[in-house]
């Protein structure tokens, strides 16, 4: 089985985007969009969803579009 399931797949993508903004105060929905070649939409559910599980905050995250 190789395949991976839509959750692994997620967690990787949410440990990279971890990654790419960590120490940093500013995200760009855009860059980020590039960088990993995934849609804006896709980003911005991975970033609620770390919100979620308080790994980020958007009070301290400014997050441009």
């Amino acid at each position: 089985k190789n395949q991976k399931t839509d959750e692994e797949v997620d967690d990787e993508l949410s440990n990279k985007i971890l990654r790419l903004i960590k120490g940093r105060n500013s995200v760009n929905i855009a860059e980020l969009s590039r960088i990993l070649d995934i849609s804006c939409d896709k980003i911005l559910d991975i970033l609620y969803k770390l919100a979620g599980e308080e790994k980020i905050s958007f009070k301290e995250l400014n997050v441009i579009i």
